[in-house]
Protein backbone atom coordinates (compact mmCIF):
# COMPACT_ATOMS: atom_id res chain seq x y z
CA UNK A 1 0.00 0.00 0.00
CA UNK A 2 2.42 2.78 -0.99
CA UNK A 3 -0.04 4.82 -3.30
CA UNK A 4 -3.66 5.84 -2.19
CA UNK A 5 -6.02 7.50 -3.14
CA UNK A 6 -9.04 9.54 -1.72
CA UNK A 7 -11.74 10.76 -3.59
CA UNK A 8 -13.10 13.73 -2.20
CA UNK A 9 -15.97 16.17 -2.59
CA UNK A 10 -14.77 19.14 0.17
CA UNK A 11 -17.05 17.44 2.80
CA UNK A 12 -16.45 16.80 6.27
CA UNK A 13 -16.69 13.01 6.22
CA UNK A 14 -14.04 13.03 3.15
CA UNK A 15 -12.14 15.65 5.13
CA UNK A 16 -12.33 12.61 7.81
CA UNK A 17 -11.29 10.08 5.16
CA UNK A 18 -8.26 11.87 4.11
CA UNK A 19 -7.09 12.24 7.64
CA UNK A 20 -7.06 8.47 7.77
CA UNK A 21 -5.08 7.66 5.05
CA UNK A 22 -2.28 10.31 6.47
CA UNK A 23 -2.31 8.48 9.23
CA UNK A 24 -1.91 5.40 7.15
CA UNK A 25 0.52 7.19 5.33
CA UNK A 26 3.11 8.04 7.96
CA UNK A 27 3.62 4.86 9.23
CA UNK A 28 3.48 3.23 6.09
CA UNK A 29 5.50 5.60 3.91
CA UNK A 30 2.96 6.23 1.58
CA UNK A 31 1.94 9.14 -0.98
CA UNK A 32 -1.60 9.96 -0.71
CA UNK A 33 -3.16 11.66 -4.14
CA UNK A 34 -6.70 13.84 -3.61
CA UNK A 35 -9.25 13.32 -6.55
CA UNK A 36 -12.31 14.85 -7.24
CA UNK A 37 -14.13 15.00 -10.50
CA UNK A 38 -16.30 17.45 -11.65
CA UNK A 39 -19.46 18.47 -13.81
CA UNK A 40 -21.36 21.37 -14.71
CA UNK A 41 -24.53 22.75 -16.44
CA UNK A 42 -25.17 25.14 -19.09
CA UNK A 43 -26.05 28.47 -18.84
CA UNK A 44 -27.56 31.47 -21.33
CA UNK A 45 -24.95 33.97 -21.02
CA UNK A 46 -22.81 32.58 -23.88
CA UNK A 47 -23.26 32.88 -27.24
CA UNK A 48 -22.58 29.46 -28.02
CA UNK A 49 -22.71 26.29 -26.73
CA UNK A 50 -18.96 25.70 -27.91
CA UNK A 51 -17.67 28.72 -26.55
CA UNK A 52 -19.65 28.21 -23.21
CA UNK A 53 -18.40 24.38 -22.89
CA UNK A 54 -14.73 25.65 -23.38
CA UNK A 55 -14.80 28.63 -21.01
CA UNK A 56 -16.95 26.76 -18.47
CA UNK A 57 -14.38 23.79 -18.22
CA UNK A 58 -11.60 26.19 -17.84
CA UNK A 59 -13.01 28.41 -15.42
CA UNK A 60 -14.69 24.89 -12.89
CA UNK A 61 -10.92 23.45 -13.52
CA UNK A 62 -9.11 26.35 -12.29
CA UNK A 63 -12.04 27.14 -9.40
CA UNK A 64 -11.85 23.40 -8.20
CA UNK A 65 -8.08 23.02 -8.40
CA UNK A 66 -7.89 26.09 -6.32
CA UNK A 67 -10.50 24.41 -3.46
CA UNK A 68 -8.61 21.32 -3.76
CA UNK A 69 -5.41 23.49 -2.66
CA UNK A 70 -7.00 24.86 -0.18
CA UNK A 71 -8.38 21.63 1.24
CA UNK A 72 -4.69 20.21 1.83
CA UNK A 73 -3.00 23.02 2.89
CA UNK A 74 -3.37 21.88 6.42
CA UNK A 75 -1.90 19.18 5.64
CA UNK A 76 1.27 20.53 4.28
CA UNK A 77 3.46 20.33 6.87
CA UNK A 78 2.51 16.09 8.06
CA UNK A 79 5.71 14.17 7.94
CA UNK A 80 6.38 10.51 7.92
CA UNK A 81 6.97 8.23 11.18
CA UNK A 82 10.40 7.51 10.46
CA UNK A 83 11.52 10.73 9.88
CA UNK A 84 12.19 10.81 5.96
CA UNK A 85 10.34 13.91 5.28
CA UNK A 86 7.64 15.38 4.81
CA UNK A 87 4.03 13.07 3.33
CA UNK A 88 3.80 13.13 -0.52
CA UNK A 89 0.36 14.61 -0.95
CA UNK A 90 -0.45 15.76 -4.78
CA UNK A 91 -3.93 15.72 -6.47
CA UNK A 92 -5.93 15.62 -9.52
CA UNK A 93 -8.89 17.09 -10.79
CA UNK A 94 -11.14 16.34 -13.25
CA UNK A 95 -13.94 16.69 -15.41
CA UNK A 96 -15.83 13.64 -15.10
CA UNK A 97 -18.20 11.67 -13.06
CA UNK A 98 -17.16 10.25 -9.75
CA UNK A 99 -18.59 6.68 -10.47
CA UNK A 100 -16.64 6.03 -13.55
CA UNK A 101 -13.39 8.10 -12.93
CA UNK A 102 -12.75 7.04 -9.45
CA UNK A 103 -12.30 3.14 -10.80
CA UNK A 104 -10.27 4.22 -13.88
CA UNK A 105 -7.98 6.46 -12.02
CA UNK A 106 -7.38 3.87 -9.55
CA UNK A 107 -6.71 1.73 -12.40
CA UNK A 108 -4.50 3.77 -14.66
CA UNK A 109 -2.01 4.94 -12.26
CA UNK A 110 -1.77 1.56 -10.24
CA UNK A 111 -2.76 2.88 -6.53
CA UNK A 112 -3.01 0.19 -3.66
CA UNK A 113 -5.41 1.19 -1.92
CA UNK A 114 -8.67 3.26 -1.78
CA UNK A 115 -10.00 5.31 1.20
CA UNK A 116 -13.30 6.93 0.93
CA UNK A 117 -15.83 8.84 3.45
CA UNK A 118 -19.38 8.01 4.12
CA UNK A 119 -22.02 9.93 5.02
CA UNK A 120 -24.35 9.66 8.05
CA UNK A 121 -23.68 9.04 11.44
CA UNK A 122 -25.18 5.57 11.52
CA UNK A 123 -21.91 3.73 9.37
CA UNK A 124 -21.79 2.59 6.17
CA UNK A 125 -25.37 3.74 4.75
CA UNK A 126 -24.42 5.81 2.34
CA UNK A 127 -21.01 7.04 0.81
CA UNK A 128 -19.57 9.99 -0.61
CA UNK A 129 -21.00 10.13 -4.33
CA UNK A 130 -24.11 7.55 -3.14
CA UNK A 131 -23.62 4.07 -3.35
CA UNK A 132 -20.38 4.34 -5.42
CA UNK A 133 -18.33 2.63 -2.33
CA UNK A 134 -20.55 -0.73 -3.62
CA UNK A 135 -19.75 0.29 -7.21
CA UNK A 136 -15.96 0.78 -7.08
CA UNK A 137 -15.97 -2.72 -4.99
CA UNK A 138 -17.81 -4.69 -7.48
CA UNK A 139 -15.73 -3.03 -10.27
CA UNK A 140 -13.74 -5.87 -11.50
CA UNK A 141 -11.41 -3.21 -12.94
CA UNK A 142 -10.39 -1.94 -9.28
CA UNK A 143 -8.14 -4.66 -7.81
CA UNK A 144 -7.04 -3.09 -4.33
CA UNK A 145 -8.59 -2.65 -1.44
CA UNK A 146 -11.21 -0.21 -0.43
CA UNK A 147 -11.43 1.71 3.05
CA UNK A 148 -14.69 3.07 3.94
CA UNK A 149 -14.35 5.76 6.82
CA UNK A 150 -17.58 6.87 8.41
CA UNK A 151 -18.32 10.32 9.19
CA UNK A 152 -18.14 9.10 12.83
CA UNK A 153 -15.18 7.58 13.19
CA UNK A 154 -13.31 8.98 16.00
CA UNK A 155 -9.23 8.73 14.55
CA UNK A 156 -7.56 6.91 17.80
CA UNK A 157 -5.10 5.13 15.97
CA UNK A 158 -4.77 1.75 15.19
CA UNK A 159 -4.83 -1.14 17.98
CA UNK A 160 -7.25 -4.16 17.24
CA UNK A 161 -8.20 -5.20 13.95
CA UNK A 162 -10.90 -7.55 12.91
CA UNK A 163 -11.17 -10.14 9.88
CA UNK A 164 -14.18 -11.61 9.10
CA UNK A 165 -13.37 -15.34 8.01
CA UNK A 166 -14.89 -18.11 6.12
CA UNK A 167 -12.39 -20.83 6.36
CA UNK A 168 -11.39 -20.91 3.18
CA UNK A 169 -7.81 -20.71 1.60
CA UNK A 170 -8.16 -17.50 0.71
CA UNK A 171 -8.32 -16.24 4.28
CA UNK A 172 -4.69 -17.39 4.96
CA UNK A 173 -2.77 -14.67 2.50
CA UNK A 174 -5.25 -12.05 3.83
CA UNK A 175 -4.32 -12.82 7.55
CA UNK A 176 -0.48 -12.26 6.63
CA UNK A 177 -1.37 -9.47 5.31
CA UNK A 178 -3.00 -8.07 7.81
CA UNK A 179 -0.44 -8.94 10.16
CA UNK A 180 2.07 -7.37 8.08
CA UNK A 181 0.10 -4.38 8.17
CA UNK A 182 -0.59 -4.61 11.71
CA UNK A 183 3.04 -4.45 12.31
CA UNK A 184 3.38 -1.12 11.77
CA UNK A 185 0.86 0.37 14.45
CA UNK A 186 1.71 -2.78 17.49
CA UNK A 187 -1.58 -3.40 16.96
CA UNK A 188 -3.55 -7.12 17.65
CA UNK A 189 -5.49 -8.89 14.67
CA UNK A 190 -8.65 -11.03 15.72
CA UNK A 191 -9.53 -13.40 13.01
CA UNK A 192 -13.47 -13.88 13.61
CA UNK A 193 -15.36 -16.91 12.08
CA UNK A 194 -19.19 -16.49 12.09
CA UNK A 195 -21.57 -19.68 11.98
CA UNK A 196 -25.05 -19.81 10.98
CA UNK A 197 -25.34 -23.55 11.02
CA UNK A 198 -25.31 -25.40 14.52
CA UNK A 199 -24.01 -28.47 12.71
CA UNK A 200 -21.05 -26.89 11.49
CA UNK A 201 -19.97 -25.86 14.36
CA UNK A 202 -17.24 -28.89 15.46
CA UNK A 203 -16.40 -28.82 11.71
CA UNK A 204 -15.37 -25.02 12.35
CA UNK A 205 -13.71 -25.84 15.74
CA UNK A 206 -11.73 -27.98 13.88
CA UNK A 207 -10.74 -25.13 11.23
CA UNK A 208 -10.13 -23.02 13.97
CA UNK A 209 -7.38 -25.12 15.78
CA UNK A 210 -5.63 -26.04 12.47
CA UNK A 211 -5.71 -21.74 12.10
CA UNK A 212 -4.30 -21.56 15.65
CA UNK A 213 -1.71 -24.72 15.01
CA UNK A 214 -0.58 -22.27 11.77
CA UNK A 215 0.20 -19.13 13.23
CA UNK A 216 1.52 -21.16 16.93
CA UNK A 217 4.63 -18.79 16.39
CA UNK A 218 2.97 -15.75 16.17
CA UNK A 219 2.58 -14.19 19.87
CA UNK A 220 -0.74 -15.08 21.45
CA UNK A 221 -0.84 -10.89 22.10
CA UNK A 222 -0.56 -10.33 18.42
CA UNK A 223 -3.36 -12.51 16.83
CA UNK A 224 -6.75 -14.52 18.00
CA UNK A 225 -9.24 -16.47 16.30
CA UNK A 226 -12.96 -16.26 17.71
CA UNK A 227 -15.74 -18.47 16.92
CA UNK A 228 -19.19 -17.23 17.81
CA UNK A 229 -22.76 -17.92 16.53
CA UNK A 230 -25.09 -15.88 14.65
CA UNK A 231 -27.96 -15.44 12.07
CA UNK A 232 -25.85 -13.99 9.67
CA UNK A 233 -22.10 -13.27 9.32
CA UNK A 234 -23.20 -9.69 9.17
CA UNK A 235 -24.81 -9.60 12.52
CA UNK A 236 -22.09 -11.48 13.93
CA UNK A 237 -19.70 -8.99 12.64
CA UNK A 238 -21.40 -5.88 13.97
CA UNK A 239 -22.09 -7.31 17.43
CA UNK A 240 -18.22 -8.26 17.71
CA UNK A 241 -17.32 -4.90 16.67
CA UNK A 242 -19.92 -3.29 18.98
CA UNK A 243 -18.78 -5.61 22.24
CA UNK A 244 -15.09 -5.00 21.85
CA UNK A 245 -12.35 -2.34 20.85
CA UNK A 246 -12.06 -2.84 17.30
CA UNK A 247 -10.47 0.08 15.18
CA UNK A 248 -10.41 -1.51 11.53
CA UNK A 249 -13.06 -4.13 10.81
CA UNK A 250 -11.17 -5.92 7.35
CA UNK A 251 -13.94 -8.50 5.39
CA UNK A 252 -13.40 -10.38 2.01
CA UNK A 253 -17.34 -10.06 0.20
CA UNK A 254 -17.68 -13.54 -1.50
CA UNK A 255 -21.33 -12.58 -2.55
CA UNK A 256 -23.31 -9.74 -3.58
CA UNK A 257 -25.68 -10.10 -0.58
CA UNK A 258 -23.19 -9.41 2.12
CA UNK A 259 -21.99 -6.49 0.07
CA UNK A 260 -25.05 -5.22 -0.26
CA UNK A 261 -25.81 -5.70 3.64
CA UNK A 262 -23.00 -3.71 3.92
CA UNK A 263 -23.23 -0.63 1.31
CA UNK A 264 -26.91 -0.39 0.38
CA UNK A 265 -28.78 2.31 1.53
CA UNK A 266 -31.94 -0.34 1.88
CA UNK A 267 -30.65 -2.08 4.64
CA UNK A 268 -28.78 0.99 6.40
CA UNK A 269 -30.76 0.18 9.16
CA UNK A 270 -29.26 -2.68 10.00
CA UNK A 271 -25.57 -1.68 10.23
CA UNK A 272 -25.84 0.90 12.36
CA UNK A 273 -23.81 -1.58 15.00
CA UNK A 274 -20.91 0.17 12.50
CA UNK A 275 -21.22 3.52 13.40
CA UNK A 276 -17.19 5.30 14.01
CA UNK A 277 -15.73 1.87 12.61
CA UNK A 278 -13.79 1.80 9.23
CA UNK A 279 -14.47 -1.31 7.13
CA UNK A 280 -11.34 -2.39 4.98
CA UNK A 281 -12.82 -4.09 1.73
CA UNK A 282 -10.53 -6.80 0.32
CA UNK A 283 -10.67 -7.43 -2.60
CA UNK A 284 -10.08 -11.09 -4.15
Amino acid sequence: MKKILVPIDFSNYSKNALEYAIVLAKKINATVTVFHSFYFTTAPEYSTLASYINTAIEQEQKRYEEQTREFLKNYENEEYDDGSGKIKIDSIVKLGLPSEDIAKVAKEHNFQLIVMGTKGATGLDRLIFGSITANIIEDSDVKCPVLAVPKGAVLRGIKHILFGMDYEEDDVPVIDDLLEFAGYFDAKVTCLHVNMDEEQIPSDRLEKEILEDTYWFTPYNKIKFELMKSESTKSGLARYIKENAIDLAAVMPRKRSFLESLFHKSVSNNIASYAGVPVLVIKK
